[in-house]
């Protein structure tokens, strides 16, 4: 779960009281908001320095032991059973500061998940606090190891290949919105992702319908697109989104490559701690050295994560060859050991410059913008090899251009702008006579405006601020105008005194696409993780609802160090256990002992009490005891 997703849930009541409780922590009032607090690391560092023993044994339960950083109560209480005040006045204030949120399924039990931006955040921390991140590096930058599985070309070109497939041709969906298996093969040609990259999530998320319909580089893609907002189902017809696919296209590099990332954590990152320990550390690595994957699932297994004997075999086929095939990552091997290095070439910022030759043919470099890709490709075929873009002007391309009512000087003009060198006159001359051949049929899409009288159709073009939408007049009583203009005229209308009627084609039209664009984004496969259902729960905990049993405890219990009748002794001790309170006993010979309680039971027909004193466990009769007493947490 995301900050923003979890806290949309709260009042905002529930928010202030956050804040106010933040705020009486550090001491001093952030001009944030609980969102960007919660999601900016020095301020998360901060409340973690105010937190408390308990509190932080707390969240480092949950980043060893939870799962997408959540418990379901009955999971909460067997980890929590033998430190049930601690642990628990430990998850009440987290709750209280944000941290940790609570959770409700419908007709099902409560829960408690630390958000996802938290988790990475105090994760860098807790394994900062082991070892210094980027160490050991072991192989110099410079050098190239090879691997039997080639790199994708990158999930940005592969996305795009896709969206020009759906703008180019007619796609049909079955019934059971699949695609036919007749525009499946041109498709798939169009794929750096291979079989060997994905085949894991495929087989693990999937449903049986789509592993008989599509390999697995097209399902995955499939996928993101749809996940993405860029292609839908409608009709029985798979289209493009348009605002979407701008959007997208327009995108700085950085932030497309962070957007993506986040997409493939959210919806194929394995539910395993460690798994995901060790991706939140993928992120936090700069520059392209190469990474031992050995050593940092080694470290996983210092802070303490539970990784199996074999993780090696499962982080490569649920993440590092996935993420090989989207063109992130190189790997390679040398001296039977694997590493991993970033491919930055994903991320770094746009660059134009082709290279256009006499004949039309273009040499396009890798950093050339998606969005001059897009404008490229209306006038030229692309294909897609190596690292490299080849591409070659088209005449039927560039008649479907000037047919939209562009001329063969904007092409060159374009042509022009984005490449290194000035371009032969030869392309200009090549362009000009595919122009004087195109046979141009123009389809344009208009308004019509219609009056009730002809006059007052008169009337309205002698207005001067009125005249400059309209367009040719039709009819007496009609004329057409541009569809971009629609709004502006509309407006225009009724500030003279007009009133403007649209027509229901035209509001069915715009509440479709108002759907549209509020309709979430739906992938092939639903989420089945643990978490699926569960909606965050508006409460605010109140501090004493942890501390009920310490409440009950008699005071004599933690107020006095002294001597207890044999059968009270026992209660004392009991509850201890129970509680896991520290205990402080001393035996009639004078040794005193200071512990955890572990356990209470008859031993040879004498009750025998277990502790854990920190170096070594002990254990004690109690007719041995000649004073006890419950040490009550200082943090309490």
């Amino acid at each position: 779960m995301r900050i923003h997703n979890g806290l949309l849930m709260l009042s905002e009541s529930t928010k202030d009281k956050m804040l106010a409780e933040q705020d009486q922590r550090l001491g001093f009032r952030s001009e944030l908001d609980l969102p960007s607090r919660l999601t900016d690391t020095a301020y998360v560092e901060q409340l973690w320095q105010s937190c408390s023993e308990a509190e932080q044994a707390v969240v480092r339960l949950f980043l060893l032991q939870a799962p997408l950083g959540f418990f379901t109560k009955k999971q909460w209480d067997r980890f929590a059973a033998d430190h049930q005040v601690r642990y628990g006045i430990g998850l009440t204030r987290l709750r209280r500061i944000g941290f940790i949120l609570t959770v409700r399924k419908l007709w099902s039990e409560v829960g408690y998940i630390m958000p996802q931006e938290i988790r990475e955040i105090l994760m860098a921390g807790h394994q900062s606090d082991t070892y210094k991140e980027n160490t050991p590096v072991s192989v110099m930058e410079s050098q190239a190891l090879s691997y039997y599985i080639a790199s994708g070309r990158g999930i940005h070109l592969d996305l795009f290949g896709l969206l020009l497939f759906v703008r180019e041709h007619e796609i049909p969906l079955t019934q059971k919105k699949l695609i036919h298996r007749r525009m499946l093969q041109k498709l798939e040609q169009r794929f750096s992702l291979q079989n060997a990259h994905v085949e894991e999530w495929f087989y693990r998320y999937f449903s049986p319908a789509i592993h008989e319909s599509y390999q697995p580089e097209t399902a995955i893609m499939l996928d993101l697109a749809l996940r993405m907002g860029l292609l839908r189902m409608e009709d029985n017809r798979l289209l493009l989104v348009a605002d979407r696919v701008d959007e997208w296209l327009g995108l700085p590099a950085a932030i497309r490559w962070s957007r993506e990332w986040q997409l493939i954590v959210d919806t194929y990152l394995p539910a395993e701690t460690w798994l995901e320990a060790f991706a939140y550390r993928m992120k936090r690595i700069e520059g392209e050295g190469w990474q031992s994957v050995e050593a940092g699932l080694d470290h996983l297994r210092q802070l303490g994560f539970s990784v199996p004997d074999e993780a090696l075999q499962y982080l490569l086929n649920h993440w590092l060859h996935p993420l090989l095939g989207l063109g992130w990552i190189q790997l390679g091997e040398r001296d039977n050991q694997l590493y991993w290095r970033w491919n930055l070439l994903t991320r770094r910022a746009s660059e134009d410059g082709w290279y256009v030759q006499p004949t039309g043919q273009m040499i396009v470099p890798p950093l050339v913008s998606l969005q001059k890709l897009w404008q490229l490709s209306q006038i030229a075929n692309l294909s897609f090899s190596g690292e490299w873009i080849q591409a070659e002007l088209d005449s039927q391309r560039l008649r479907t251009f000037l047919s939209q009512g562009s001329s063969w000087e904007q092409a060159y003009a374009f042509l022009q702008e984005g490449s290194a060198y000035p371009i032969p006159e030869e392309v200009a001359e090549l362009l000009r006579r595919w122009s004087e051949k195109a046979k141009q049929i123009h389809f344009e899409h208009v308004i019509r405006v219609r009056v009730a009288e002809p006059h007052m159709l008169e009337e309205m073009m002698e207005i001067p601020m009125l005249l400059p939408y309209f367009g040719e007049r039709i009819s007496s009583t009609d004329v057409l105008i541009r569809p971009d203009t629609e709004k502006e005229l509309a407006a225009a209308l009724r500030r003279c005194g007009y009133e403007v009627i649209l027509s229901e084609g035209v509001i069915q039209k715009k509440a479709k696409q108002h759907q549209e664009a509020e309709r979430e984004a739906v992938g092939l496969f639903s989420d089945q993780r643990e978490t699926a259902g569960y909606q965050v729960e508006n409460t605010f905990p109140d501090p004493e609802e942890s501390l009920g049993a310490l409440r009950a405890l008699p005071k004599m219990w933690t107020s006095h160090y002294q001597t207890y009748h044999p059968q009270t002794l026992r209660d004392l001790c009991r509850r201890a256990v129970e509680l896991g309170l520290e205990l402080r006993i001393e035996q009639k010979n004078g040794e005193e002992w200071k512990g955890i309680p572990q356990r209470l039971e008859v031993e040879m027909g004498y009750w025998v009490v277990t502790i854990d004193t920190g170096r070594k466990k002990k254990t004690c009769r109690l007719e041995e005891i000649h004073r006890a007493q419950i040490v009550l947490p200082a943090y309490l």
